[in-house]
């Protein structure tokens, strides 16, 4: 296995001339991490997959998941498999040997994302989560093509955490936010998009009316729903009007990320999940 990182300068003009370079590891796995900073190797990649069908050759990494995508299904269509990489699950965690503190309530609090779970303490988890929301605001939407103010994004991402679990009205967060309804279904598919919160759609017989009625929108992770919400201690997410919705939206997840093929929505109905 040969290992890239295009974060890294060092490993940046290793690829100056990436035919030749790619073509010399042609007997080894070729991993390559932050794909998405050099997508002009799609094409080389193309060709060198035309070339050799043996399946396996390179596995590429990005954390910019929609830019990654698009690229790939513009080069790659029938030569590339997507691999959607979660925060840790309850039933992951459960498959490693037992650690103290490795509890489901630890999971709910602090959120699957692996340095926020396995911090030494509350408040570094906390920290890097903070960080985390910075940096994919101020580089990762950018980097997907998305020029956003950072202010905006901010107020919508704040007030659609106390939303978590609802059913979305686009109307009301529009009138909060003083924006029109399409800036915010605008805002929550780019959020949608990027991998941060699940969009859950009516389940209606009528393929028109599901399209249509509103949906129910959660963060993908709990522990960046407590970080937006700034709840600063599990002793306070107690007491916090968000703890139902919170569990709730921590069960969604794991259990559609278990069943990958299966089609969420919300009934059509009711406010529940089905």
């Amino acid at each position: 296995m040969f290992y890239l990182n295009l974060e890294l300068p060092s490993d940046l003009r290793k690829l100056a001339d990436p035919e030749l370079f790619l073509a010399a590891h042609a007997d080894r796995l070729v991993v390559m991490d932050e794909v998405q900073r050099k997508p002009e190797l799609f094409p080389i990649l193309r060709g060198l997959t035309d070339k050799d069908r043996r399946a396996g050759r390179f596995l590429i990494l990005g954390s910019v998941s929609r830019n990654l995508i698009r690229q790939g299904g513009e080069s790659l269509a029938g030569r590339i498999h997507y691999v959607e990489l979660g925060p840790f699950t309850w039933v992951e965690l459960m498959r490693r040997a037992y650690a103290p503190g490795w509890t489901l309530q630890k999971l709910w609090w602090r959120g699957g994302f692996p340095p926020a779970f396995l911090a030494e303490d509350d408040a570094s988890s906390q920290e890097w989560m903070r960080d985390l929301m910075a940096d994919y605001v101020a580089r990762d939407l950018r980097l997907c093509g998305y020029q956003i103010a950072e202010s905006a994004l901010a107020r919508f991402w704040k007030m659609l955490a106390h939303y978590h679990g609802q059913v979305s009205n686009a109307s009301k967060l529009g009138q909060a936010l003083d924006v029109s309804n399409n800036t915010v279904r605008k805002y929550t598919g780019i959020l949608e998009q990027t991998f941060m919160v699940r969009v859950l759609r009516p389940f209606e017989a009528n393929l028109k009316k599901r399209l249509v009625k509103s949906p129910k929108v959660y963060f993908r992770d709990s522990g960046m729903l407590h970080a937006v919400l700034e709840i600063d201690s599990q002793t306070d997410l107690y007491g916090h009007p968000s703890f139902g919705a919170s569990f709730e939206g921590m069960c969604v997840e794991q259990i559609v990320t278990l069943m990958p093929r299966w089609r969420s929505h919300r009934c059509g109905l009711t406010d529940s999940t089905c």
